[in-house]
């Protein structure tokens, strides 16, 4: 049945206000709802008014914006001007763009002004790789969040074009703020730089990049990506990779390798990647590693403890337990010696309990043969 509306019911649409909540047919809406309808219907404007801009042949916009190519967008002085002072300056003056509604904009690509005036309207953009020309838009028409949607946009795509923009502009906040930006953002994604994306890319913008990533295994291995996107991989060139190996002068590649390995702490790269991955690269010179060995070995808990001589064994000679120039020394399981006795070509297992000897191989380049070797391992089974 019907009801009979109370004084303080509105008279359209059937709803009333109740201390301080909107009744609309018994349906209880808060005052105050979680949902910002406000930004909802700013963003709903918003696309709405940018799709007419896009329409070429609109009637609700009254400016063109002209640029070199002989394109020509269209847009809103209401709203040009609320993004942008210098717009607003523009539009309030006497100024010939004022009176007519035409702006010209000379040295800008169409896919750039589109995606400029894209964030105008909506307040992004799509992915951009190279956002130099927006920062410089954002410049000369003083949208600074537009600079800020930009830092925060940074990714492994775009990072390589900032970085390069902060040591080629002019302006020194600029370049400090793109600096900070990179640095962090680098931080995060070095390792999915590829080494496509780093041919031509500068020492000085790959130094800035890895800055501030705290991994010295991932700073080498970007660092040997930059060096392979950026040197020939010929086996001549291959060869002469070592740090130490005499390299092309004006090559920034070769030069820059060593500068940038001097800005890693190998020190805190475990053994087993720097015989994985270093040693292989052959970008570090073997003294480097060898030092490198040798100082792990210092810093073990066990190089520090003092040892019980147990035996000597071994004089000059060619005979059982007799060594000529004997360079390579592996531990056995079963507490045993292996020697590589370089000069009588051969290897020599000697039980240190019980006296035993094992001696195998004679001079050739046959099967159980050697010439001359100079190391001898033993893995974990005995063999």
């Amino acid at each position: 049945g019907s009801r009979q509306q109370s004084p303080i019911e509105t008279s359209r649409g059937g709803g009333r206000r109740v201390e301080g909540r909107i009744m609309l047919n018994e349906w209880v809406i808060p005052a105050h709802s979680n949902i910002n309808i406000q930004q909802r219907s700013q963003e709903v404007v918003s696309k709405c008014l940018w799709q007419q801009a896009l329409e070429s042949n609109s009637k609700l916009t009254d400016v063109k914006i002209h640029l070199d190519c002989g394109k020509v967008f269209t847009a809103h002085r209401s709203v040009l001007c609320s993004r942008s002072k210098v717009f607003l300056g523009m539009f309030e003056s006497d100024m010939e763009e004022a009176r007519t509604g035409d702006v010209k904009i000379c040295d800008l690509s169409a896919p750039v002004c589109s995606e400029f005036l894209s964030f105008i309207y909506t307040g992004s953009t799509s992915k951009v790789a190279d956002g130099s020309e927006l920062w410089a838009l954002a410049d000369v028409y003083e949208v600074e969040d537009l600079k800020d949607f930009l830092l925060c946009s940074l990714d492994e795509a775009s990072i390589l074009g900032a970085a390069r923009f902060a040591s080629t502009t002019g302006c020194p906040e600029t370049s400090e703020a793109l600096r900070a930006a990179c640095a962090e953002v680098g931080r995060k994604c070095l390792p999915h730089i590829t080494k496509e994306r780093l041919v031509g890319v500068t020492r000085e913008e790959c130094q800035l990049i890895m800055s501030k990533h705290a991994g010295s295994l991932e700073k080498f291995k970007f660092v040997e990506r930059w060096y392979r996107a950026n040197t020939a991989t010929d086996s001549s060139t291959q060869h002469n990779t070592c740090r130490d190996s005499e390299r092309s002068e004006g090559d920034e590649a070769h030069e820059g390798v060593s500068k940038l390995l001097d800005l890693i702490d190998l020190r805190l790269v475990s053994s087993t990647d720097l015989l994985a991955v270093v040693k292989p690269s052959k970008l570090v010179s073997a003294e480097r590693l060898n030092s490198l060995y040798e100082r792990r070995l210092r810093n073990m808990e066990w190089a520090a403890q003092k040892f019980e001589h147990l035996k000597s064994v071994g004089i000059m000679g060619n005979e059982e337990v007799q060594f000529n120039r004997p360079t390579g020394v592996a531990l056995t399981e079963a507490g045993g010696v292996a020697v590589a006795d370089q000069e009588n070509c051969r290897i020599q297992i000697i039980g240190l309990t019980n006296a035993s000897v094992v001696r195998f191989g004679s001079r050739g380049d046959g099967f159980g043969r050697f010439l001359n070797p100079v190391a001898v391992a033993v893995d974990r089974t005995g063999e």
